[in-house]
């Protein structure tokens, strides 16, 4: 699976939370302030994500996380584990 497989398929998991157009997210968008996703989103954002790969990955990371690049990141460090 490629980096842009995996950014599609967050940039869809985020748009179903958000209730936004996938298309109108770009990797940099801060996930807060630009998307205004509150923690309740981010939890069910990490969930659908832990889902759909297999992976299970830490609520405290939630926090380290900002936007599509740094939940690709977060992916691929737990799917190499």
């Amino acid at each position: 699976m490629d980096d842009n497989e995996i950014k599609r398929d967050i940039k869809s998991i985020i748009a179903k939370i958000a209730r936004i157009d996938p298309d109108g997210i770009s990797d940099t968008d801060s996930l807060r302030h630009d998307l205004s996703i509150d923690s309740l989103q981010a939890s069910q954002i990490i969930g659908m994500i832990d889902e759909k790969y297999g992976i299970e990955i830490d609520e405290v990371e939630i926090f380290n996380v900002d936007n599509v690049q740094d939940t690709l990141d977060i992916i691929k460090e737990y799917m190499n584990k």
